[in-house]
């Protein structure tokens, strides 16, 4: 009768850890699944700010105003992130709050600086940068795959 009794409880405990175990696993591997992509699409973002003056993207430097315009917003996380960018303290005109011809040279301008759009804004802007560079999430992880 012990043995019955511990074997029930060895069995109940094995499927309870095995259930458990799996469910952490699927649980990690969602969230690093997303904070890769998340990060990755940042750093794409990033990069793709570099691009906004070159001569042969001007439907990514469109795709800019028109978001930051709409959503009054400036860069991926801030507005500094464009200093880097363009390696110099301007941002685009589109990032003014009084929008007018090279407002964003001004430094003492008023510039949007929202930190809540980023969910939304990397989430739409990987998509039109996805459009414009062929880049896709699935393709990140395949490089990240391979890299490791």
């Amino acid at each position: 009768l012990l043995i019955y009794i511990f074997l029930i409880y060895f069995i109940i405990f094995f499927y309870f850890f095995f259930y458990l175990y799996i469910l952490l696993f699927f649980y990690y591997l969602f969230f690093y699944i997303f904070f890769l992509s998340f990060f990755s699409w940042r750093l794409d973002l990033k990069d793709g700010l570099a691009l906004y003056n070159s001569e042969n993207n001007i439907g990514l430097r469109n795709a800019w105003n028109i978001i930051q315009a709409e959503w009054k917003c400036c860069g991926v996380i801030a507005y500094t992130d464009w200093h880097e960018a363009l390696k110099e303290k301007v941002v685009p005109d589109r990032c003014c709050q009084e929008h007018y011809q090279n407002c964003g040279r001004n430094s003492t301008n008023m510039f949007w600086n929202r930190v809540s759009f980023v969910l939304r804004f990397c989430f739409t802007a990987s998509h039109i940068l996805a459009a414009t560079t062929k880049q896709t999430p699935y393709n990140d992880l395949i490089s990240f795959r391979n890299n490791v």
